[in-house]
């Protein structure tokens, strides 16, 4: 029998749903102790069921990310996807340290974002992204005047979200 799109959604978000239940009742069952050298045991046993538990999670997701490929709705289950002139579509993660800010061209648009403390602002940035002040023009970030800032920041669109459509 074949698995529906569906049938593997559910699949994946049980398992989701159940991973922090099944590490509590794995503690449980090893006597997780909270003395120095048991602990330090029983975490490396703990981290290392978690991670099965992880591992099993993204395959279950894998199939059905396989099974949603081109399609936007498939078994009673739709694809979600983020709108690029929101700001909470954007995921930055900043490559600047505090020497690159000291560096970062007093022209550059990134410097609206770098606030008095000398960090970079991610709300700024995800809000010049949807506005359309940064782009993202292929495997490069630019801002005005073909302003490259790859070196800065590394930004993407979140991933596609799914939802059980509901008959």
């Amino acid at each position: 029998m074949t698995e529906t799109a569906l049938d593997l959604y559910q699949h994946y978000e049980l398992l989701n749903d159940l991973m922090g239940s099944k590490i509590s009742e794995y503690k449980d069952e090893i006597d997780y102790e909270t003395d120095k050298k048991t602990f330090e045991q029983d975490k490396t046993l703990v981290t290392a069921y978690k991670q099965e538990l992880q591992d099993e999670v993204n395959e279950a997701y894998g199939k059905f990310l396989s099974a949603m490929d081109g399609h936007e709705s498939l078994d009673g289950v739709d694809r979600v996807r983020h709108d690029p002139f929101k700001k909470n579509s954007w995921q930055v993660k900043p490559k600047l340290t505090r020497a690159k800010i000291g560096k970062l061209p007093a022209d550059s648009v990134l410097q609206q974002a770098v606030q008095e403390y000398r960090e970079l602002n991610e709300s700024k940035v995800k809000q010049m992204l949807a506005n359309g002040e940064i782009a993202k023009s292929g495997d490069h970030i630019v801002g005005p005047g073909n302003e490259k800032l790859d070196e800065y920041i590394s930004v993407e669109i979140k991933p596609d979200e799914f939802k059980e459509t509901h008959k």
